[in-house]
């Protein structure tokens, strides 16, 4: 019996050990990665005023179809540097809540999505700060007129099958917008289980069963949001090549239209013949996608805040096929999306109740964030955004049975890992999770929007530097 619980008190100890050693390697990351963000905005709000904070309590006055934000210090207590400090808005009988940085000393942004959920005219909100203090007496309250959406057509790009959906499934669920996707990869690197692995030329891990699913699930879950099948594409390039065909340009890809077995939607070239990899059959595609739905703006990974090198790529593939349009009808404006942030991978900051605010920036000003736009899902939209998440293949994990019906040691030790992570998820979930469900399923996305003349001017601009 004494040797029973003994192993019983050694494997408990042996989880406490590595909760406790899961929860201080994702605190160091968290710190370590906010640490690195030297950067700031230069934002151009359409209104700004200094507002007084008094006893915890400011005044702003509520207006329809306004992001607005106010810049205020936070300084973190030494608990702060332990879980991240939450900032909670009240007003009207109505709360939000935002996440910063552990150890934060420094100018933040508050999102005012609060506003939108209260009556027009002058508002009364309750701030307050846990585990950190607000030290601003002052703070500056910013106004960015929201982009005319009732009625646009809207197109978001989605460099990946799931990219649409953790940054945009709320805005193109609108009922008053017509929205359409296009995914410009498979998705199908790497392998699944009971999938079919292969190496290409590269030596990249790809698995076509993978890619299958992914692809399906592109065209497929966009339907939760009302996007219906006609207007969901997937041009099937393989995941992780964009960079090199942008290298290759007018190159064709050596692994014989592999875009051709990956097509799924109404995808204007469906044939093996017509189908190729290369840089520029990608901008005729987008090209061709652009003219059939006419979009009145796109969405698109931001070209200086997502980290990915492969979301930029997309992007610059979006942009070159705007300027192809000559004098065709082509979208007014870009909205821009962060799903990678170039500073820490824990972004937003907080568990799935928390607001996204602006983005962490690396060094310097980014050039095309001038204008945030923090679209708010309503409760329907954000039910509908947690199941289109959690329908998402890549998103959660497939637990398979087990032919021989013993499973494997492997599996057991992850087992126990997730129960130990499971037992600590108050604590983990303040240091944000690295589930995308959890980072994703918010209450509100945050847009960039930028006029189509100045993002290809900037393009333009960088070309020739």
């Amino acid at each position: 019996m004494q040797i029973v619980f003994g192993a019983v008190l050694l494997l408990l100890g042996v989880c406490a050990g590595a909760g406790v050693a899961l929860f201080a390697r994702d605190w160091v990351r968290v710190v370590r990665e906010h640490d690195d963000g030297e950067g700031d905005y230069e934002l151009d709000p359409h209104s700004t005023r200094e507002v007084g904070v008094e006893k915890g309590q400011f005044e702003v006055e509520a207006t329809p179809g306004r992001s607005c934000f106010l810049e205020v210090e936070v300084h973190s207590s030494w608990f702060g540097w332990v879980y991240p400090p939450m900032v909670t808005l009240r007003c009207d009988g109505r709360e939000t809540f935002q996440y910063v940085g552990p150890g934060t000393n420094d100018t933040v942004y508050l999102n005012l999505a609060i506003l939108e959920e209260v009556g027009e005219g002058k508002q009364t909100i309750e701030l307050t700060c846990q585990r950190g203090n607000v030290t601003s007496d002052t703070g500056i309250l910013m106004s960015f007129k929201d982009p005319a959406l009732e009625g646009a057509s809207l197109c978001v790009i989605s460099p990946h099958p799931d990219d649409a959906e953790i940054a945009a499934f709320g805005i193109y669920s609108d009922a008053d917008i017509r929205a359409s996707v296009a995914t410009v990869t498979a998705g199908d690197r790497g392998k699944y289980p009971l999938g079919n692995p292969t190496r290409d030329v590269s030596g990249t891990t790809r698995d076509s069963f993978k890619g299958e699913i992914r692809v399906w699930d592109s065209v497929a879950i966009p339907n939760l949001g009302g996007v219906p099948f006609e207007r969901c594409y997937n041009l099937g390039y393989l995941d992780g090549t964009l960079p090199a065909l942008t290298e290759w340009r007018d190159a064709t890809d050596p692994e014989e239209n592999p875009s051709a077995a990956y097509r799924r939607g109404v995808v204007p070239t469906t044939t093996e013949k017509d189908a190729s990899s290369g840089w520029e059959s990608l901008i005729d595609d987008l090209t061709t996608v652009f003219r059939r739905e006419r979009p009145d703006c796109l969405v698109c990974p931001h070209p200086e805040l997502d980290c990915y090198d492969e979301h930029r790529r997309a992007t610059a593939a979006a942009v070159e096929a705007v300027r192809r349009l000559d004098e065709e009808p082509a979208p007014s404006k870009f909205l821009f999306y962060t799903v990678h942030n170039s500073v820490t991978n824990f972004f937003p900051l907080g568990p799935p109740h928390g607001l996204v605010t602006l983005p962490p920036v690396a060094t310097g000003t980014p050039d095309l964030t001038v204008q945030p736009f923090s679209y708010n899902l309503s409760e329907k939209q954000a039910v509908r955004k947690q199941y289109a998440l959690e329908a998402m293949h890549e998103l959660r994990r497939i637990d398979l049975p087990t032919w021989n019906g013993q499973p494997s040691a492997r599996e057991a030790v992850h087992a126990v890992v997730q129960a130990v992570k499971q037992l600590l998820r108050v604590p983990t979930e303040t240091t944000s999770s690295l589930d995308m469900i959890d980072r994703a399923a918010r209450p509100n996305e945050l847009f960039f929007v930028v006029p189509t003349e100045r993002v290809i001017a900037e393009w333009e601009r960088h070309a020739q530097t």
